[in-house]
């Protein structure tokens, strides 16, 4: 017959005991390694988005930018280069025919249509990037993206206008409209540029926020 004393059952319960807490205890170390684990996993992921998400945007942006730059730059400089070139020949053709012939005034209207033409297709081509970036881009981005867009449109629209009315301007003389024009332009680029700059800003501050 076993015999147990009560300083024996303890100690026998104590040992118990202290198994059974040893387990609990590497069973709730287990649960708390995948835990830990499973948000480092998680924090792992959401960094590789943010990143994935800054590199795209930060590209669209930079393209996006370099597009209205150099629409700006043709507006502002290329455009008056081209119609001074176009002018100078359109007036050399008339000089070395003692006249103004209609073979001069077709090439000159043609090389206005040409501008007019080159014009219309870079608008065309800023309002499908512009749509294609508000895809992406935040509800503030987004309203600086159309104030930019509606600058440009204003400004393809006023100078195609100034241009299919030059060969009449330019052979009645009329110098004050042209250097209305001329002012007009300018105040439209400065605003321009303002508009840019606020989008800028935007992207600036959205990319950050990533």
């Amino acid at each position: 017959m076993l015999n147990f004393t009560v300083p024996d059952v303890l100690t026998a319960l104590s040992l118990v005991a202290n198994v059974a807490m040893g387990v609990l205890l590497f069973l709730a170390s287990k649960r708390s390694d995948r835990k830990i684990e499973g948000v480092r996993h998680e924090l792992g992921l959401e960094m590789e988005r943010r990143k994935q998400q800054y590199a795209m945007k930060t590209g669209q942006y930079q393209a996006y930018w370099k597009l209205i730059d150099d629409f700006g730059k043709t507006y502002q400089v290329d455009i008056i280069h081209r119609m001074n070139a176009i002018l100078a020949e359109f007036f050399k053709s008339i000089r070395e025919a003692g006249e103004l012939t209609k073979d001069s005034m077709d090439r000159f209207s043609a090389h206005v249509m040409e501008i007019v033409a080159d014009s219309n297709r870079d608008y065309a081509t800023i309002k499908s990037e512009t749509s294609q970036l508000r895809l992406v881009a935040s509800d503030e981005v987004c309203a600086a993206l159309d104030e930019v867009e509606s600058m440009m449109g204003e400004a393809t629209n006023d100078t195609n206008t100034f241009l299919r009315s030059l060969t009449k301007l330019v052979l009645s003389g009329d110098q004050e409209s042209i250097a209305k024009h001329v002012e007009q332009a300018k105040r439209k680029g400065v605003e321009m540029q303002e508009r840019k700059d606020a989008l800028l800003q935007r992207m600036r501050l959205e990319l950050h926020q990533i």
